[in-house]
């Protein structure tokens, strides 16, 4: 599974919080991750770095998850109370 189809995954289930998703390109295949109790803010960094990409979140609140870089401020942030309330488990078992 790529890590783009996860971002995309965590971006729709905070629909009601302002955010949607922006351009989501495609990364790296990953066959095993494991995550308990991070941030989504470090999760969708995490990803961001194994790919190369970055991500940011414009001023409608549309999240993007790409190679390219652009600067657009916003006023969506990820909150710490968001962050603190989330646990996310994502495990595949390793192919033997």
């Amino acid at each position: 599974v790529s890590q783009s189809r996860y971002v995309r995954s965590i971006i729709e289930g905070m629909s009601e919080d302002g955010l949607s998703v922006g351009v989501i390109n495609d990364g790296v295949i990953i066959s095993y991750y494991e995550v308990t109790g991070m941030s989504v803010v470090d999760l969708i960094t995490d990803f961001a770095e194994i790919c190369g990409f970055i991500w940011w979140i414009d001023s409608n609140g549309a999240v993007y998850f790409m190679t390219e870089k652009k600067l657009v401020e916003g006023p969506h942030v990820i909150g710490a109370s968001r962050s603190a309330t989330m646990c996310i488990l994502l495990k595949k078992a390793p192919v033997s």
